[in-house]
């Protein structure tokens, strides 16, 4: 094995099961009271509730469109790396020919 190597990211035990499972429960039971709340908001005050939801949607578009910005770096950069590694080991090629 590589030294990067790392089990807890390849191999699951049964108490990170129990780990993934539980967080699992806890973010879907903290989405429940969410949309709860947000369903007795739009009951009792259906402006507030609007306003919260536009805020929230829009949080998401911009969030969204920063994940994209900063993706589209990162392949740009990805990219320039594998054309120099093709180049390099070309170079590498070509010399072992010529020795």
């Amino acid at each position: 094995m590589e030294s990067s190597y790392d089990k807890n990211v390849y191999e699951n035990d049964f108490q990170n099961w129990l780990k993934i499972i539980g967080m699992l429960v806890l973010f879907y039971i903290f989405q429940g009271l969410h949309w709860w709340a947000n369903f007795e908001l739009g009951i009792s005050d259906s402006v507030n509730s609007t306003l919260y939801n536009l805020v929230i949607f829009g949080t998401a578009v911009v969030v969204i469109g920063f994940m994209l910005y900063l993706g589209a770096k990162v392949n740009r950069k990805k990219l320039t790396h594998e054309f120099f590694v093709e180049k390099i080991s070309e170079e590498h090629q070509r010399l072992a020919e010529e020795a």
